[in-house]
Protein backbone atom coordinates (compact mmCIF):
# COMPACT_ATOMS: atom_id res chain seq x y z
CA UNK A 1 0.00 0.00 0.00
CA UNK A 2 2.68 2.48 1.19
CA UNK A 3 4.82 1.10 -2.29
CA UNK A 4 1.69 2.16 -4.15
CA UNK A 5 0.75 5.62 -2.73
CA UNK A 6 4.78 6.93 -3.19
CA UNK A 7 4.38 5.82 -6.91
CA UNK A 8 1.06 7.85 -7.16
CA UNK A 9 2.73 11.08 -5.58
CA UNK A 10 6.00 10.82 -8.00
CA UNK A 11 6.11 14.33 -10.24
CA UNK A 12 8.25 15.65 -13.20
CA UNK A 13 10.64 13.58 -14.38
CA UNK A 14 10.01 10.66 -12.21
CA UNK A 15 6.34 10.29 -13.26
CA UNK A 16 7.30 10.81 -16.47
CA UNK A 17 10.02 7.58 -16.37
CA UNK A 18 7.41 5.46 -14.62
CA UNK A 19 3.78 6.79 -16.40
CA UNK A 20 3.24 3.73 -18.44
CA UNK A 21 5.22 1.20 -16.84
CA UNK A 22 4.22 -1.48 -14.85
CA UNK A 23 7.15 -1.16 -11.40
CA UNK A 24 6.08 -4.20 -9.31
CA UNK A 25 8.23 -3.10 -6.34
CA UNK A 26 10.64 -0.92 -4.61
CA UNK A 27 14.25 -3.14 -6.35
CA UNK A 28 12.25 -2.71 -9.92
CA UNK A 29 11.93 0.90 -8.94
CA UNK A 30 15.30 1.63 -7.75
CA UNK A 31 16.75 -0.40 -10.65
CA UNK A 32 14.55 1.27 -13.27
CA UNK A 33 15.54 4.91 -12.00
CA UNK A 34 18.83 4.22 -12.01
CA UNK A 35 19.19 3.13 -15.38
CA UNK A 36 16.95 5.92 -16.67
CA UNK A 37 18.47 8.90 -14.98
CA UNK A 38 21.61 6.91 -14.83
CA UNK A 39 24.61 9.02 -17.00
CA UNK A 40 26.50 5.93 -18.11
CA UNK A 41 26.45 7.00 -21.73
CA UNK A 42 27.68 10.20 -23.48
CA UNK A 43 25.11 12.83 -24.36
CA UNK A 44 26.03 12.43 -27.88
CA UNK A 45 25.15 8.94 -27.70
CA UNK A 46 22.14 9.07 -26.02
CA UNK A 47 20.58 11.60 -28.48
CA UNK A 48 21.64 9.26 -31.46
CA UNK A 49 19.67 6.89 -29.54
CA UNK A 50 16.88 9.24 -28.75
CA UNK A 51 16.71 10.19 -32.94
CA UNK A 52 16.74 6.63 -34.23
CA UNK A 53 14.16 5.02 -32.33
CA UNK A 54 11.15 3.68 -34.10
CA UNK A 55 7.57 1.52 -33.07
CA UNK A 56 8.55 -1.83 -33.62
CA UNK A 57 5.98 -3.99 -35.63
CA UNK A 58 4.40 -6.11 -33.49
CA UNK A 59 4.75 -2.99 -30.37
CA UNK A 60 1.98 -1.10 -28.94
CA UNK A 61 2.13 2.65 -28.22
CA UNK A 62 1.97 2.15 -24.88
CA UNK A 63 5.70 -0.03 -25.35
CA UNK A 64 6.79 2.54 -27.53
CA UNK A 65 6.03 5.58 -25.30
CA UNK A 66 7.96 3.59 -22.44
CA UNK A 67 11.42 2.89 -24.53
CA UNK A 68 10.88 6.72 -25.59
CA UNK A 69 10.93 8.35 -22.31
CA UNK A 70 13.18 6.13 -21.25
CA UNK A 71 15.66 7.58 -23.75
CA UNK A 72 14.43 10.96 -23.37
CA UNK A 73 15.13 11.08 -19.74
CA UNK A 74 18.64 9.98 -20.62
CA UNK A 75 19.48 12.82 -22.44
CA UNK A 76 17.27 15.52 -21.04
CA UNK A 77 20.05 17.41 -19.75
CA UNK A 78 20.82 18.61 -23.40
CA UNK A 79 17.97 17.32 -25.40
CA UNK A 80 14.94 19.39 -26.56
CA UNK A 81 11.68 18.19 -25.38
CA UNK A 82 10.82 19.57 -29.45
CA UNK A 83 13.09 16.73 -30.08
CA UNK A 84 11.84 13.89 -28.27
CA UNK A 85 8.58 15.06 -29.46
CA UNK A 86 9.40 14.46 -33.50
CA UNK A 87 10.91 11.66 -33.00
CA UNK A 88 8.20 10.29 -31.44
CA UNK A 89 5.34 10.77 -33.65
CA UNK A 90 7.97 9.92 -36.76
CA UNK A 91 8.84 6.77 -34.74
CA UNK A 92 4.96 5.61 -34.83
CA UNK A 93 2.76 3.72 -37.55
CA UNK A 94 1.82 5.17 -40.74
CA UNK A 95 -1.94 5.06 -39.82
CA UNK A 96 -1.31 7.23 -36.57
CA UNK A 97 1.43 9.48 -37.64
CA UNK A 98 -0.59 11.40 -40.29
CA UNK A 99 -2.85 12.05 -37.45
CA UNK A 100 -0.66 13.42 -35.22
CA UNK A 101 1.31 15.61 -37.22
CA UNK A 102 -2.19 17.30 -38.60
CA UNK A 103 -2.95 18.17 -35.09
CA UNK A 104 0.34 19.96 -34.10
CA UNK A 105 0.58 19.42 -30.48
CA UNK A 106 3.04 20.97 -28.69
CA UNK A 107 4.21 18.43 -25.81
CA UNK A 108 5.42 15.03 -25.87
CA UNK A 109 2.51 13.93 -23.51
CA UNK A 110 -0.54 15.14 -25.60
CA UNK A 111 0.82 13.15 -29.04
CA UNK A 112 1.18 10.10 -26.33
CA UNK A 113 -2.56 10.64 -25.05
CA UNK A 114 -3.91 11.31 -28.30
CA UNK A 115 -1.69 8.04 -30.21
CA UNK A 116 -3.28 5.36 -27.40
CA UNK A 117 -6.25 6.66 -28.04
CA UNK A 118 -6.21 6.38 -31.70
CA UNK A 119 -4.59 3.20 -31.23
CA UNK A 120 -7.59 1.68 -29.20
CA UNK A 121 -10.22 3.04 -31.49
CA UNK A 122 -8.21 0.90 -34.67
CA UNK A 123 -8.30 -1.84 -32.53
CA UNK A 124 -11.54 -2.02 -32.10
CA UNK A 125 -12.43 -1.28 -35.77
CA UNK A 126 -10.55 -4.20 -36.85
CA UNK A 127 -12.01 -6.16 -34.09
CA UNK A 128 -15.68 -5.41 -34.92
CA UNK A 129 -14.65 -6.02 -38.70
CA UNK A 130 -13.19 -9.30 -38.00
CA UNK A 131 -16.17 -10.43 -35.85
CA UNK A 132 -18.48 -9.67 -38.53
CA UNK A 133 -16.69 -10.99 -40.89
CA UNK A 134 -16.59 -14.50 -39.35
CA UNK A 135 -20.37 -14.45 -38.08
CA UNK A 136 -21.19 -13.87 -41.56
CA UNK A 137 -19.23 -16.66 -42.86
CA UNK A 138 -20.49 -18.68 -39.60
CA UNK A 139 -23.99 -18.07 -40.47
CA UNK A 140 -24.42 -18.82 -43.80
CA UNK A 141 -26.21 -21.67 -45.33
CA UNK A 142 -25.90 -22.01 -48.46
CA UNK A 143 -26.50 -25.39 -49.22
CA UNK A 144 -30.49 -25.12 -49.94
CA UNK A 145 -29.80 -21.47 -52.02
CA UNK A 146 -30.18 -21.85 -55.88
CA UNK A 147 -29.16 -19.24 -58.41
CA UNK A 148 -31.62 -17.40 -60.42
CA UNK A 149 -29.09 -17.26 -63.31
CA UNK A 150 -27.19 -20.43 -63.61
CA UNK A 151 -29.42 -22.62 -62.00
CA UNK A 152 -27.09 -23.80 -59.73
CA UNK A 153 -26.81 -24.62 -55.78
CA UNK A 154 -24.36 -22.58 -53.09
CA UNK A 155 -24.70 -19.14 -54.11
CA UNK A 156 -27.11 -15.86 -54.85
CA UNK A 157 -27.77 -14.58 -58.19
CA UNK A 158 -25.40 -11.18 -57.16
CA UNK A 159 -22.12 -13.81 -56.59
CA UNK A 160 -22.95 -15.94 -59.61
CA UNK A 161 -20.02 -15.54 -62.39
CA UNK A 162 -21.77 -16.71 -65.62
CA UNK A 163 -23.17 -14.08 -67.96
CA UNK A 164 -26.73 -13.81 -67.63
CA UNK A 165 -27.11 -13.68 -71.34
CA UNK A 166 -24.95 -16.55 -72.00
CA UNK A 167 -26.10 -19.13 -69.32
CA UNK A 168 -28.69 -20.82 -70.83
CA UNK A 169 -26.42 -21.46 -74.26
CA UNK A 170 -22.78 -22.39 -72.78
CA UNK A 171 -21.51 -24.23 -70.08
CA UNK A 172 -18.54 -21.64 -69.78
CA UNK A 173 -18.05 -18.93 -67.25
CA UNK A 174 -17.68 -15.34 -68.65
CA UNK A 175 -17.04 -16.38 -72.38
CA UNK A 176 -14.34 -14.00 -74.14
CA UNK A 177 -16.83 -13.28 -77.01
CA UNK A 178 -19.11 -11.13 -74.74
CA UNK A 179 -16.08 -9.54 -73.18
CA UNK A 180 -16.04 -6.50 -75.84
CA UNK A 181 -16.09 -3.52 -75.12
CA UNK A 182 -19.45 -1.53 -76.03
CA UNK A 183 -18.96 1.38 -78.39
CA UNK A 184 -19.31 5.00 -76.49
CA UNK A 185 -23.17 6.13 -78.23
CA UNK A 186 -23.73 9.87 -77.93
CA UNK A 187 -27.82 10.79 -77.82
CA UNK A 188 -28.25 13.42 -81.01
CA UNK A 189 -29.82 15.81 -78.39
CA UNK A 190 -26.23 16.08 -76.57
CA UNK A 191 -24.01 16.13 -79.86
CA UNK A 192 -23.38 19.20 -80.75
CA UNK A 193 -22.57 19.59 -76.90
CA UNK A 194 -20.14 17.07 -76.72
CA UNK A 195 -16.26 18.29 -76.84
CA UNK A 196 -14.14 15.97 -78.84
CA UNK A 197 -9.29 15.57 -78.70
CA UNK A 198 -8.16 15.02 -81.75
CA UNK A 199 -4.82 14.51 -80.14
CA UNK A 200 -6.04 11.60 -77.53
CA UNK A 201 -9.26 10.62 -79.20
CA UNK A 202 -11.44 11.07 -75.77
CA UNK A 203 -14.29 13.35 -75.16
CA UNK A 204 -14.66 15.99 -72.80
CA UNK A 205 -12.27 18.59 -74.05
CA UNK A 206 -10.86 19.83 -77.16
CA UNK A 207 -6.88 19.82 -78.20
CA UNK A 208 -6.02 23.07 -76.68
CA UNK A 209 -7.01 21.60 -73.11
CA UNK A 210 -5.71 18.55 -74.00
CA UNK A 211 -2.86 17.32 -70.90
CA UNK A 212 -1.67 14.70 -72.68
CA UNK A 213 -0.29 17.03 -75.31
CA UNK A 214 0.88 19.87 -73.01
CA UNK A 215 3.00 17.27 -71.19
CA UNK A 216 4.54 15.74 -74.66
CA UNK A 217 5.03 19.31 -75.41
CA UNK A 218 7.13 19.94 -72.35
CA UNK A 219 9.02 16.91 -72.42
CA UNK A 220 9.89 17.85 -75.79
CA UNK A 221 11.10 21.49 -74.41
CA UNK A 222 12.73 19.50 -71.52
CA UNK A 223 14.69 16.89 -73.48
CA UNK A 224 15.61 19.95 -76.16
CA UNK A 225 17.13 22.23 -73.34
CA UNK A 226 19.20 19.12 -71.05
CA UNK A 227 20.86 18.44 -75.41
CA UNK A 228 21.86 22.58 -74.55
CA UNK A 229 23.26 22.26 -71.09
CA UNK A 230 25.06 19.56 -71.89
CA UNK A 231 26.86 20.90 -75.19
CA UNK A 232 27.64 24.15 -73.25
CA UNK A 233 29.09 22.27 -70.32
CA UNK A 234 30.93 20.05 -73.00
CA UNK A 235 32.59 23.28 -74.45
CA UNK A 236 33.54 25.08 -71.14
CA UNK A 237 35.16 21.65 -70.30
CA UNK A 238 37.73 21.55 -72.90
CA UNK A 239 39.53 25.73 -72.65
CA UNK A 240 43.17 26.27 -73.04
CA UNK A 241 45.15 27.28 -70.37
CA UNK A 242 45.06 30.92 -71.04
CA UNK A 243 42.00 30.92 -71.33
CA UNK A 244 41.76 29.73 -68.13
CA UNK A 245 44.18 31.97 -66.16
CA UNK A 246 42.04 35.19 -67.66
CA UNK A 247 38.93 33.50 -65.53
CA UNK A 248 41.57 33.69 -62.26
CA UNK A 249 40.94 29.85 -61.38
CA UNK A 250 39.77 30.02 -57.84
CA UNK A 251 40.24 25.74 -57.20
CA UNK A 252 41.66 23.52 -58.71
CA UNK A 253 41.25 19.30 -57.47
CA UNK A 254 41.54 15.55 -58.45
CA UNK A 255 38.77 13.57 -58.35
CA UNK A 256 38.70 9.63 -58.35
CA UNK A 257 35.58 7.82 -59.23
CA UNK A 258 33.51 11.30 -59.28
CA UNK A 259 34.45 11.77 -55.45
CA UNK A 260 36.22 14.25 -53.64
CA UNK A 261 37.99 15.04 -49.87
CA UNK A 262 37.07 17.91 -48.29
CA UNK A 263 38.20 18.97 -44.68
CA UNK A 264 36.16 21.13 -42.13
CA UNK A 265 36.78 21.56 -38.56
CA UNK A 266 32.79 21.05 -38.19
CA UNK A 267 33.91 17.53 -39.67
CA UNK A 268 34.08 13.98 -37.85
CA UNK A 269 36.91 12.96 -39.00
CA UNK A 270 38.30 16.25 -40.35
CA UNK A 271 39.01 14.83 -44.06
CA UNK A 272 35.80 13.50 -45.59
CA UNK A 273 34.63 11.92 -49.48
CA UNK A 274 32.10 13.28 -51.13
CA UNK A 275 29.92 12.40 -53.78
CA UNK A 276 29.49 14.86 -56.98
CA UNK A 277 25.87 14.09 -58.12
CA UNK A 278 24.79 16.77 -60.95
CA UNK A 279 21.52 14.57 -60.99
CA UNK A 280 21.02 15.76 -56.73
CA UNK A 281 19.63 19.11 -56.22
CA UNK A 282 20.69 19.43 -52.56
CA UNK A 283 23.78 19.20 -50.34
CA UNK A 284 23.47 15.87 -47.97
CA UNK A 285 25.97 14.74 -45.25
CA UNK A 286 25.58 11.87 -42.86
CA UNK A 287 24.80 13.01 -39.05
CA UNK A 288 27.92 10.40 -38.21
CA UNK A 289 30.80 12.66 -40.75
CA UNK A 290 29.81 15.83 -38.52
CA UNK A 291 31.57 16.84 -35.31
CA UNK A 292 29.37 16.20 -31.76
CA UNK A 293 29.53 20.39 -31.36
CA UNK A 294 28.03 21.34 -34.47
CA UNK A 295 24.61 22.88 -34.25
CA UNK A 296 21.98 21.24 -36.34
CA UNK A 297 19.17 23.73 -37.43
CA UNK A 298 16.14 21.53 -37.06
CA UNK A 299 13.38 23.86 -38.10
CA UNK A 300 14.55 23.39 -41.41
CA UNK A 301 13.80 20.38 -42.66
CA UNK A 302 12.70 18.78 -45.73
CA UNK A 303 11.77 15.59 -47.77
CA UNK A 304 13.85 13.70 -50.43
CA UNK A 305 11.99 11.84 -52.86
CA UNK A 306 13.20 9.90 -56.06
CA UNK A 307 16.11 7.70 -54.11
CA UNK A 308 13.24 4.93 -54.06
CA UNK A 309 9.36 4.65 -53.22
CA UNK A 310 10.19 5.51 -49.27
CA UNK A 311 10.32 9.24 -48.25
CA UNK A 312 13.51 10.58 -46.67
CA UNK A 313 12.85 13.25 -44.15
CA UNK A 314 16.06 15.06 -42.97
CA UNK A 315 17.15 16.06 -39.82
CA UNK A 316 17.81 20.16 -40.36
CA UNK A 317 20.71 21.96 -41.81
CA UNK A 318 24.24 23.73 -41.06
CA UNK A 319 26.61 25.80 -42.98
CA UNK A 320 29.93 25.52 -43.29
CA UNK A 321 33.38 26.43 -44.84
CA UNK A 322 34.49 23.74 -46.57
CA UNK A 323 38.01 23.25 -47.33
CA UNK A 324 38.90 22.15 -51.06
CA UNK A 325 42.39 21.39 -52.08
CA UNK A 326 43.22 24.14 -49.09
CA UNK A 327 41.04 26.80 -50.41
CA UNK A 328 37.49 28.04 -48.00
CA UNK A 329 34.19 27.33 -49.71
CA UNK A 330 30.92 28.39 -47.94
CA UNK A 331 28.52 25.39 -48.69
CA UNK A 332 25.09 24.81 -47.01
CA UNK A 333 24.47 20.77 -46.33
CA UNK A 334 21.41 19.03 -45.31
CA UNK A 335 21.82 16.44 -42.69
CA UNK A 336 20.53 13.11 -42.85
CA UNK A 337 20.54 9.93 -40.88
CA UNK A 338 23.65 7.27 -41.19
CA UNK A 339 21.25 4.65 -42.93
CA UNK A 340 20.85 6.99 -45.77
CA UNK A 341 21.69 4.77 -49.11
CA UNK A 342 25.43 6.06 -50.41
CA UNK A 343 28.44 4.57 -49.52
CA UNK A 344 30.66 7.95 -48.67
CA UNK A 345 30.01 10.72 -46.31
CA UNK A 346 27.92 12.84 -48.21
CA UNK A 347 27.05 14.26 -52.04
CA UNK A 348 27.52 17.55 -53.59
CA UNK A 349 24.38 18.16 -55.74
CA UNK A 350 23.57 20.23 -58.59
CA UNK A 351 23.08 23.81 -56.27
CA UNK A 352 26.56 23.89 -55.39
CA UNK A 353 27.78 23.04 -58.68
CA UNK A 354 25.87 25.80 -60.44
CA UNK A 355 26.74 28.78 -57.84
CA UNK A 356 30.13 28.09 -57.84
CA UNK A 357 30.62 27.58 -62.01
CA UNK A 358 32.17 24.45 -61.63
CA UNK A 359 33.91 22.77 -64.39
CA UNK A 360 34.25 18.84 -64.64
CA UNK A 361 37.24 17.70 -67.10
CA UNK A 362 36.74 13.83 -66.97
CA UNK A 363 39.92 13.63 -69.52
CA UNK A 364 41.95 14.81 -66.71
CA UNK A 365 39.80 13.90 -63.45
CA UNK A 366 39.97 17.48 -62.01
CA UNK A 367 37.32 19.47 -60.56
CA UNK A 368 37.71 23.75 -61.13
CA UNK A 369 36.14 26.46 -59.60
CA UNK A 370 37.09 29.88 -61.13
CA UNK A 371 36.89 33.21 -59.18
CA UNK A 372 33.86 34.65 -58.72
CA UNK A 373 33.73 38.14 -60.57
Amino acid sequence: MVFKRMLTSLMGEAFQAVRYRSIPDWPALEAHLRKVFGSTHSIGFLQTNLYNIKQKHDEDIKSFAARLNKSDAAAIANTHKSGARNAFINGVQTAIRSLLRARNFSTLEDAITLAIEEEEDIKNLNRRFYTNKNNGKNNANKKNIKCDKCSKIGHYANECRSNASTSGNTGFRNPINNRDEKPVVIKKEYQGQVRFCTYCRKNNHNIEECRKRKYNEQKRNTGSNEDENENLTTSQSNRTASEIKQNYVRVVTNFEEEHIICSSHDFDPQHIKLLIDSGAEMNLIKLSALNGQVIVNECEKRTIKGINETPIFTIGTIVTTMQINGVGVLVKFDVVFDDFPINESGIIGRNFLKQNKVIMDYNQNTLTIPEQT
